[in-house]
C-alpha cells in the first residue's frame, strides 16, 4: 500500500514538473473520470501555488480535455473545476456520441489533436498528453453488439480503450513530464480468469459469452494490448544504437477499489440485481470492504503519472530505486511480467503492485498474447475500412 501522504507529495513532484500539464480523461462526466479531474484542478493547483502562498506564477498552466456524452455533467463538473483552479486551467469538452463505437473514438481523438496542435502554434511547442485516463464502460449480463459487430461492454472497456491509447500515442510521445506520457485504464486486473478463449477473442459465439468470460477477455485484452504497447516503447528506446534512452510512454491497468459510479445504472442487467445492488449488496460490500473516498480516488489516479512507473527502457527504468526526481524515494515498480519498470503495470486501490494472475501466466505462456494484440490491430482496421469487425 501507498501511503496517501506519500501520493500527495508525488502528486506534487509531478504537477509542478512541467509548466504546462495536458490531461485527457475519457467517460469523465460521471464517475471514477470526474473524480480524477476534480481532483487534478484541485492538487494542480493547490501544488503550483503554495509555494508563492499568492497568486499563480506566470507561465504555469492546466489544459484537461474531458470526453463524455452528457453536456450538462460536463458544464457542472467545469464549474467546479473553475472554482477549484481559478488560475491558469483550460477545462474542454469533447462531445461523444457512443465510445462503443469506435468511428467515434477516431472522431473525439481527432478533435483533441487538432485542439492540442492549434495550442501548440500559438505557444511554438510540440503538442501533447502528459496523462491519458480512461473510465468508459457498462455493466452488462447479456450480449449486445454495436452496428460495428463489436459486442458493446467489451468495446467500451476495451477496444475503445486501446484505440484512445493508439491514436493519441503521438501526442503522449511528446510529454514533458521527466519519465514521459501515462496511460490507465481502469478496471480491474484481477477479473483475468480462464473463461477465455484466444479462438473467439470477440466473443461471437454465444455460448462462450457470458458475465465471467467478457470480465476475462477485457482485463486479458488490456494485460496484452498494452504490454504490446509497452514493447513497442522498449524497442523505440533502444532501436539507435547511442541514442540513448528516450522518455517514452507507460501503462496502467488500475483496480480503483469500491467506488460508486453509474456503471451499473447505464448498463444492461437485470431490474432484480439493479435493485439487489443498490439495496443490499452494494450496501454489504462498502460496510465490509469500505467505500474509497472520491477525492482520495482521484489522487491516486494522478499518481500513476509519477516516476514510480516508468517506461519500458525509457528515463527512469531501473533495477532497484526510480531515477530521477519523480520517484520520491519509492521502489521503481514491478510490472505485470516481473520486471521492475517494465513499463506496464497492474495497480491495486491503494497504489499496491497487483501480482500477476495464473491465468495471465497460463495464456501469456501459451503465445494469447500475440493473438490478442494482432486480433485487436485487425479489429481497427476492419472497422476502419469496412465500418463493421466481422472475424473472430
Amino acid at each position: 500500500m501507498v501511503a496517501l501522504p506519500i501520493v500527495r507529495s508525488s502528486n506534487v513532484k509531478t504537477l509542478t514538473s512541467t509548466p504546462t500539464y495536458v490531461a485527457v480523461f475519457i467517460g469523465a462526466t460521471a464517475g471514477i473520470g470526474s473524480y480524477g479531474v476534480k481532483s487534478l484542478a484541485s492538487s494542480w493547483y493547490n501544488a503550483n501555488t503554495s509555494s508563492s502562498k499568492q497568486a499563480l506564477p506566470s507561465g504555469r498552466h492546466l489544459r484537461i480535455y474531458i470526453v463524455g456524452r452528457n453536456l450538462s455533467a460536463a458544464e457542472a463538473l467545469i464549474a467546479e473545476c473553475r472554482q477549484a483552479c481559478p488560475e491558469g486551467g483550460d477545462f474542454r469538452f469533447i462531445k461523444a456520441d457512443d465510445l462503443a463505437l469506435l468511428k467515434d473514438v477516431r472522431k473525439c481523438t481527432g478533435e483533441i489533436v487538432e485542439a492540442e496542435e492549434m495550442e501548440a502554434g500559438k505557444s511554438g511547442e510540440k503538442a501533447k498528453i502528459d496523462q491519458l485516463v480512461m473510465s468508459q464502460g457498462i455493466i452488462s449480463f447479456t450480449k449486445q453488439d454495436t452496428s460495428e459487430s463489436l459486442d458493446r461492454t467489451i468495446s467500451l472497456t476495451l477496444y475503445s480503450r486501446m484505440l484512445f491509447a493508439t491514436l493519441l500515442l503521438p501526442l503522449l510521445h511528446n510529454s514533458t513530464l521527466p519519465t514521459g506520457g501515462s496511460v490507465t485504464s481502469v478496471f480491474n486486473p484481477n477479473l483475468e480468469n480462464t473463461s477465455f478463449y484466444p479462438h473467439d477473442l470477440a466473443l461471437r459465439d454465444p455460448k462462450n459469452f457470458g458475465f465471467r468470460s467478457a470480465s476475462s477477455h477485457m482485463a486479458l485484452g488490456t494485460a496484452f494490448f498494452f504490454e504490446g504497447l509497452a514493447n513497442e516503447e522498449r524497442d523505440e528506446n533502444t532501436k539507435e544504437e547511442g541514442k540513448g534512452k528516450g522518455k517514452g510512454v507507460r501503462f496502467a491497468h488500475l483496480y480503483p477499489g469500491f467506488v460508486e459510479t453509474n456503471s451499473i445504472e447505464n448498463g444492461t442487467v437485470p431490474g432484480w440485481f439493479r435493485w439487489a445492488w443498490n439495496w443490499i449488496i452494494g450496501p454489504v460490500f462498502g460496510l465490509f470492504v469500505g467505500k474509497m473516498p472520491e477525492g482520495e480516488c482521484g489522487e491516486r489516479l494522478i499518481y500513476l503519472a509519477s516516476g514510480r512507473f516508468a517506461a519500458r527502457g525509457g528515463v527512469g527504468a531501473v533495477e532497484g530505486k526510480s531515477g530521477g526526481e519523480m520517484g520520491g524515494g519509492e521502489d521503481a515498480a514491478v510490472a505485470a511480467d516481473g520486471t521492475r519498470s517494465g513499463g506496464f503495470y497492474r495497480v491495486g486501490a491503494k497504489g499496491e503492485i497487483l501480482e500477476s494472475t495464473k491465468a495471465y501466466k497460463k495464456f501469456k505462456g501459451d503465445g494469447a498474447g500475440k493473438k490478442v494484440w494482432e486480433h485487436i490491430r485487425r479489429v481497427f482496421e476492419d472497422v476502419e475500412r469496412d465500418g463493421v469487425y466481422t472475424g473472430k
